[in-house]
């Protein structure tokens, strides 16, 4: 996806979302279970189906760090400062870090992607993270919250989606 955002330049406006589920679809902020705590965060409000390597929880994280890239780095995507920093991010994290569950989660590589992307504020980063709620508490995260609102508001329910001009594509 990256070469075809760069290529079509200021002709698109590309704009990241992620995939989560409220954790009511399961019932997990009433079940304390091991599946719930590995499939979801903030006492089982967001969560990911944990049917790949990572856990749900693991990507619930990881997907609010990707949005708070987002909101620091890319909203100008006409800069290096811009969207570059956001996919630099990403494409190193999916190359370097998603080869098991332990390295997904590992500090040391997300602070290795974070270096590779020229990623200059890493505390901002983590801070937004906090600021919107966080993960580990059970409070709601506005970034989180955004996001399945927007699912609901545009009947996304599976991934891949491209949102084109007011027409989805699956």
């Amino acid at each position: 996806v990256a070469p075809i955002v760069h290529a079509l330049g200021s002709k698109i406006q590309f704009v990241p979302h992620v995939m989560i589920h409220v954790g009511t679809i399961t019932n997990c902020p009433n079940d304390n279970g091991d599946a719930c705590h590995q499939s979801c965060t903030n006492n089982g409000r967001y969560c990911y189906p944990s049917f790949s390597t990572f856990s749900g929880a693991n990507v619930v994280k990881e997907n609010l760090r990707r949005l708070c890239i987002w909101k620091h780095y890319g909203q100008d995507t006409t800069t290096r400062e811009g969207g570059e920093i956001w996919w630099d991010y990403v494409t190193y994290f999916n190359d370097h870090c998603s080869s098991t569950n332990e390295s997904f989660a590992s500090e040391k590589c997300i602070k290795e992607a974070y270096k590779h992307s020229h990623l200059s504020k890493a505390e901002e980063i983590e801070d937004c993270m906090k600021d919107s709620g966080g993960v580990d508490e059970d409070t709601p995260n506005a970034l989180l919250d955004n996001e399945l609102a927007l699912q609901k508001d545009y009947g996304i329910y599976s991934t891949p989606y491209i949102w084109i001009e007011h027409n989805s594509f699956m």
